[in-house]
């Protein structure tokens, strides 16, 4: 039995699959509850009328929205996205007042730096730090805007404006 999950065989490897497969098939109707749910707040015409893509809070204040709901709105839009209905358009604003937009990231166990160099190369005017333990990072090479910092993130984290944070195991 082979789902595309990538495992490699087995029994105990067989019964996950079909476990996983399963799961999918159970909780396949919340696409369908979720799209209800946006249609009936008119979320698409919000962001058409908008007429650029908006922030989470552009749209909770433009369908008004109790301040208690924008999580779950967050939510909707979340699996929406991951169902291919709406997708994110990533945007950093170059300002020259510096609280204005994003100037610093840090990749929280980050490791060799993959993710922060392809970020780092994409925005240019973005400083990133690549953040892991000292034997993970020893002797990588630096950019001009991406450095490596060892650490412990259990004690601390360098501060920036943003935290990315994957699945760290």
């Amino acid at each position: 039995m082979n789902f595309g999950v990538g495992f490699s065989g087995g029994e105990a490897d067989d019964e996950l699959e079909a476990q996983i497969h399963i799961w999918k098939h159970m909780f396949n109707f919340i696409n369908s509850i979720v799209l209800n749910c946006v249609v009936e707040l008119s979320i698409p015409d919000a962001i058409h009328e908008y007429g650029e893509p908006m922030s989470l809070s552009a749209l909770a204040s433009t369908l008004h929205i109790n301040p208690t709901k924008v999580q779950a709105l967050g939510r909707l839009m979340r699996i929406l996205t991951q169902s291919g209905f709406f997708y994110i358009k990533k945007f950093i604003t170059q300002n020259d007042n510096e609280e204005e937009g994003l100037n610093s990231l840090v990749d929280v166990g980050g490791g060799n730096g993959t993710m922060t160099k392809a970020i780092a190369d994409a925005y240019p005017q973005l400083s990133c730090i690549c953040f892991d333990l000292p034997h993970v990072i020893d002797g990588i090479q630096e950019t001009a805007n991406m450095t490596f910092v060892s650490g412990d993130m259990f004690k601390e984290i360098p501060q920036v404006d943003a935290i990315l944070l994957k699945v760290l195991s």
